[in-house]
């Protein structure tokens, strides 16, 4: 949950987005896509057409995240990091290649995340775990048939990765849970911290977004990190959104957020957190 949200984030958002979730249109625009994703799962139950989707996917690298991600410096001691080829070059590219499209994701409804959002994953060893969790990334026929998707998500659940990650904050950790974005023009994130950095009982909460790919900076979702809700102490704000990674720990007092993406321009990322061992309620 987000507290301590932008004050001006409606300032600073095109008229048209305000009315769009002032007016709760945004209602419609889901059943629109349920719509959508139900008329596409109708024409592509074919076994043909799935076949030849199947072997759209199958030159996925056997690597998944690079080493760059163990020579993040800095962690332990400024709570964040940021690395550039993040991904194995042939795994990012198959992921950009062959992102969802729109309407297979849920868009955005408020002012201080809007963004479109699917294909969430979790810890299967989380108390809130449920098979119906996995279920929901198959709402077509052919989603698990992209072989990178899978790669991933497993990967991203691996004790490798934990222990990795682990070595990064100095402390065990787990896998807590991930999603995908898809964030066009208009899209934000009002500058924002969450909640988590107010339970005492949280040391650790990591939050890494991968970015698979983004127009030209500036103004195409860059992710800021702050000390303040109104964009005037920027700590750090990512070079570029193409095949990078920034780590930051959301128990600690940092604002995050991202201006209002330009006309024209988008942002592919994939959100994973990792909590520590003693956090509440992830194990």
């Amino acid at each position: 949950m987000a507290i301590n949200t932008d004050p001006d984030i409606k300032k600073r958002m095109r008229l048209g987005d305000v009315i769009y979730l002032r007016m709760k249109i945004f209602i419609l625009h889901q059943i629109l896509r349920k719509c959508i994703r139900f008329i596409h799962k109708l024409v592509f139950t074919n076994p043909n057409l799935k076949k030849r989707l199947n072997r759209s996917s199958n030159n996925v690298s056997n690597n998944v995240i690079t080493r760059n991600l163990d020579t993040i410096k800095g962690y332990k001691k400024n709570g964040w990091g940021f690395t550039d080829n993040i991904l194995d070059d042939d795994l990012c590219k198959e992921i950009d290649d062959n992102w969802p499209n729109r309407f297979h994701f849920d868009v955005g409804r408020s002012y201080y995340k809007f963004y479109s959002t699917g294909f969430s994953f979790k810890n299967i060893n989380s108390i809130s775990y449920s098979l119906k969790d996995d279920l929901l990334i198959n709402e077509t026929p052919f989603i698990q048939s992209l072989l990178w998707y899978k790669k991933l998500v497993e990967y991203l659940r691996s004790d490798d990765l934990a222990i990795r990650i682990s070595n990064i904050c100095g402390q065990k950790m787990v896998f807590s849970g991930g999603i995908l974005s898809d964030a066009r023009e208009g899209n934000c994130v009002a500058m924002h911290r969450d909640s988590v950095s107010l339970n005492k009982n949280m040391s650790n909460r990591l939050q890494m977004m991968i970015f698979i790919s983004s127009a030209p900076t500036p103004h195409s979702g860059e992710l800021c990190l702050a000390r303040d809700n109104k964009w005037e102490d920027i700590i750090f704000t990512p070079p570029s959104l193409n095949n990078t990674a920034l780590l930051f720990n959301k128990s600690l007092n940092f604002y995050h957020g991202f201006y209002p993406i330009a006309r024209g321009k988008f942002r592919k990322a994939i959100g994973a957190t990792f909590a520590s061992v003693d956090d509440e309620g992830i194990l």
